[in-house]
């Protein structure tokens, strides 16, 4: 099933974003981790690879059902890309994979925003509907509510019966 929510979680968010203005090492790591190049302007693309990198990474084996874009906006990574902005990132990276013996990009921002993506699944409050704020709230007041009857039953109620046994031993004790 299709999480409509995880798009508006603040860590997947941020991935979005960070992959939405990714150029050269950081498109190159997310390119070689996904094996998926991307049109970066494309947020169907987008979400589709962010939807493919955390799936690898997580450690829990969650299948995350995005649906590939069929327009072309995605393509395999050894693939010559159709658009003139993939295009141009492709040539790029053959470049540079030419002009040394082994290209391995910096992949360390892109690793820390997909690991921030798995890790950070909150909603931000401002991202919330409605609904969401009311549940929010109405989960709030019954942890209040709880916490309430757990201090009265294990604080307060053990204080006063010790308060009233050592009242009845003094009592005894002075008569």
């Amino acid at each position: 099933m299709r999480d409509e929510k995880l798009w508006r979680r603040e860590g997947p968010k941020e991935l979005l974003e960070f992959l939405s203005v990714a150029t050269d090492e950081d498109y190159d790591a997310a390119v070689y981790d996904t094996k998926l190049q991307f049109d970066t302007a494309n947020i169907a693309a987008v979400r589709y690879v962010a939807s493919v990198a955390m799936a690898k990474a997580s450690r829990s084996g969650e299948v995350l059902e995005e649906p590939m874009p069929d327009d072309g906006s995605v393509c395999p990574y050894d693939v010559v890309p159709e658009t003139e902005a993939m295009r141009s990132l492709y040539e790029k990276r053959l470049e540079k994979e030419a002009g040394l013996d082994f290209y391995l990009p910096d992949s360390s921002a892109y690793s820390d925003a997909v690991i921030h993506a798995i890790e950070r699944r909150n909603i931000l409050l401002e991202d919330r509907t409605e609904d969401e704020r009311r549940q929010m709230e109405e989960s709030a007041r019954e942890a209040r509510r709880s916490d309430s009857r757990y201090m009265l039953l294990h604080y307060y109620l053990p204080i006063a019966f010790a308060f009233f046994s050592l009242l009845l031993i003094l009592y005894k004790l002075s008569h």
